[in-house]
């Protein structure tokens, strides 16, 4: 903490190691019996809201934060999604708000919660929660949960509201969406909440150990760490499609994910999957398996993969372009892996372009009408 000024709160209230802004800003409030809103008051940001700023700080917001509450300026940041930017999620240039991050569609307006660490932190939790690649917690060996289980909705319950609910962990949305009638907060408290047991020497929290490894990597080597996020996210994509099109055509490994995270197939919707955390803990542990060699199943699930994906494209002539194309976002690598694969299915042209039967696949220097001009 800075040196006390004439502008500081006179209660301190220290945030958490990896604590999210917006749960600081509620405990804080929490501490003074003030609403979020007005503890932003306190601070000298009149009308401002905590859930842009839980986001990205402005300047100014991060300035009066300093002041009031003597917490440093790189403490306030490390505290908002801003460190995360181009990494896990991407933000519009210049603006807070937040584009279509590099894999899972998840918001950052958000976030996903454990009911234990609720309880144990009084109602308190960290700005991981916020991450799309967040799907488990280490500490408790359990799946995130995503939605309160009363309204069913994404809970805000760090907000300190005038009108309450009391409980420091309790869901502060409104109950009376679409009905007549004053609205009343749904008040559920989400630490009382059951979370799926996640086995300890399993495939989920084995991935969340090595995901967050990935999170925590320093400037130099994010580029590394975000090609391999887009790798397990093209990989993810497709294994959660291919769970409703070719599970039957499934190596064991896939049965046994889908078993540790209860059993159930995720959801797929129209082209797009779920993003849910049940969802990235299946797609993101197996993707895992098919994207590192050490797994016994290794490669009979990357062939598996393939398959999932061929079969979203059964209606297009198959080509080893058309498919290599597909996976073009993800990189080279995977791009060589999968031309290499598709090798015994092409044409002769086909093989000698792409050179899908030497040891390095690569796109052609030329396209492919002239290469038909030169033969």
């Amino acid at each position: 903490m800075s040196a006390w000024t004439d502008d500081r709160i006179p209660i301190v209230v220290a945030p958490l190691p990896g604590e999210a802004l917006e749960s600081w800003i509620g405990a804080y409030a929490r501490r003074l019996r003030i609403t979020s809103s007005g503890f932003l008051s306190l601070a000298g940001l009149h009308g401002s809201r905590t859930r842009p700023m839980a986001l990205r700080l402005l300047p100014s917001e991060a300035a009066a934060l300093e002041r009031s509450t003597g917490v440093p300026l790189p403490t306030l940041a490390s505290m908002t999604l801003e460190p995360y930017d181009e990494f896990a999620v991407s933000f519009f240039p210049g603006q807070r708000r937040l584009s279509r991050p590099v894999a899972w569609r998840f918001s950052g307006s958000r976030n996903r919660y454990c009911p234990a660490c609720l309880a144990e932190q009084d109602g308190r939790g960290p700005v991981f929660w916020r991450l799309p690649w967040a799907f488990a917690c280490l500490q408790h060996q359990c799946l995130l949960l995503d939605f309160c289980p009363a309204c069913h909705r994404f809970p805000n319950h760090w907000k300190a509201r005038r009108l309450g609910p009391s409980g420091t962990s309790s869901c502060t949305l409104n109950s009376s969406r679409g009905r007549t009638g004053p609205k009343q907060p749904c008040g559920y408290r989400l630490d009382e909440a059951s979370a799926l047991r996640l086995p300890g020497d399993g495939l989920a929290l084995a991935t969340q150990r090595h995901i967050s490894d990935l999170l925590g990597k320093d400037h130099a080597a994010r580029p590394a760490a975000l090609a391999e996020f887009k790798q397990l996210y093209a990989l993810a994509w497709r294994i959660l499609r291919g769970l409703h099109t070719v599970l039957g055509l499934a190596p064991e490994v896939v049965h046994t994910a889908l078993a540790e995270c209860g059993g159930r197939l995720p959801e797929v919707h129209a082209r797009e999957v779920g993003h849910d955390a049940h969802n990235v803990a299946v797609g993101t542990a197996l993707a895992l398996i098919a994207l590192h060699p050490g797994h016994a199943e290794h490669e009979s699930l990357f062939d598996w993969i393939l398959k999932a994906d061929h079969s979203l494209v059964q209606k297009q002539k198959f080509t080893i372009g058309l498919m290599a194309a597909r996976w073009e976002w993800s990189g080279p690598e995977l791009v060589e892996r999968v031309l290499g694969r598709l090798d015994r299915e092409a044409t002769l042209h086909a093989r000698l372009r792409y050179a899908s039967a030497t040891p390095q696949p690569r796109w052609p220097a030329l396209n492919a009408a002239l290469c038909d001009n030169l033969r």
